[in-house]
């Protein structure tokens, strides 16, 4: 791919359509790459090959901000209409998008349990989340249809209301 690039983006091109559709083209070619090779990663249990592949998808990470960068200041914008370029490479929308690799969510899930709580502290001590003082259960089917019917009578009963009060407004009128 480093090759191809290589070739196409040595030559100076005059047509700025022709290099936002090659930046493009890339992108969702280092996108689909990816994703491979995260997936790859996610499987090896090889510590070796998970290190040699880590490197690999760390270069390709970065190879796809590169290009992202380029196409920014290429169109001064950071969205970038691809429907064209998806329909001609016979990709749908979600292969455009960017997934956190499950490596980074497993390295850093000390790190990210301690903000939750940090958050959830701030939010108890602001007031704006009220403590729990005795743990959730789950309900059982026979209260589920008890709260259901509840709800459904109570809605009932509100348009009963509305109805005889439209009828006694108009009597009265």
């Amino acid at each position: 791919m480093l090759q191809r690039e290589r070739e196409e983006f040595l030559q100076p091109q005059e047509d700025r359509e022709k290099v936002k559709k090659m930046l493009a083209t890339a992108y969702i070619q280092y996108l689909e790459m990816f994703r491979r090779l995260e997936a790859a990663h996610d499987h090896l249990i090889h510590q070796q090959k998970r290190a040699a592949v880590r490197q690999v998808l760390d270069g390709v990470m970065g190879r796809v901000l590169e290009i992202k960068r380029e196409m920014v200041a290429l169109e001064s914008c950071e969205w970038h209409c691809m429907d064209g370029i998806l329909m001609d490479l016979q990709r749908v929308p979600e292969d455009i998008e960017i997934p956190i690799p499950k490596y980074f969510v497993k390295e850093n899930l000390r790190i990210l349990q301690e903000r939750e709580q940090y958050l959830h502290e701030i939010l108890l001590n602001a007031g704006l989340l009220e403590q729990l003082k005795e743990p959730v259960r789950a309900m059982t089917l026979e209260e589920g249809i008890k709260v259901i019917q509840v709800a459904e009578r109570a809605r009932q009963g509100r348009a009963r209301a509305a109805f005889m009060r439209r009828i006694y407004l108009e009597e009265k009128r």
